[in-house]
């Protein structure tokens, strides 16, 4: 084998399948499923306290869920950059990967489940300012009123709750300390994004 087979082969590639972060994407998977299943359990004794407090962390699978995707795309960025018109494929190879879900959802949410479900008064909310969501221009909406209370109710009420009982049931964190998610509508703080 030559040099220069050698130099290609131990060459970073950035796209494709890359099987050294399968783990990465499980450890994030089980994050995300450690506080879906466990965040809002009572715990009973010490031990249970301990999974539960650390179940809180799987949040941060989210958080690295994004990071994966940010390294992915650029290496598809930066892989494609030479091609032409690399710039609008590479947005219209997301956009037909986005949307058809997205809407697909939105549609569920606000056309098929108002005829089956009866709905919140939030929920009821979030489908008066439904428009920002059907443009996608919601990051608009929250900068207008410097709230997220109406359009991240249908995407984030279940880790909302789940964050309130588990804060609720850590006996590290004071009963009168408050949550989050729970700050008034218009007070537009870090604080107030939910999760």
């Amino acid at each position: 084998m030559s040099h220069a087979t050698i130099k290609e082969e131990s060459a970073t590639r950035l796209t494709g399948h890359q099987p050294g972060l399968d783990g990465v994407r499980g450890l994030a998977i089980l994050m995300v499923m450690a506080i879906h299943f466990v965040g809002d359990a009572t715990a009973q004794t010490s031990l249970q306290a301990l999974v539960i407090k650390a179940a809180g962390y799987g949040l941060l699978g989210v958080d690295l869920f994004f990071v994966l995707s940010g390294f992915l795309i650029t290496g598809i960025l930066l892989e494609s950059k030479s091609k032409p018109h690399y710039f609008r494929n590479f947005y219209a190879r997301r956009t037909l990967r986005i949307f058809p879900l997205y809407y697909g959802v939105l549609a569920v949410l606000f056309l098929v489940l108002p005829l089956f479900a009866s709905l919140s008064p939030l929920f009821e909310q979030a489908r008066e300012h439904q428009g920002w969501l059907w443009t996608y221009t919601a990051n608009f909406y929250v900068a207008y009123t410097a709230s997220w209370s109406s359009l991240t109710y249908a995407a984030s009420s279940r880790i909302r709750s789940r964050l309130r009982s588990a804060r609720a049931s850590s006996p590290r964190i004071p009963s009168s300390s408050p949550c989050p998610c729970t700050t008034p509508p218009n007070s537009f703080s870090t604080q107030s994004i939910p999760v």
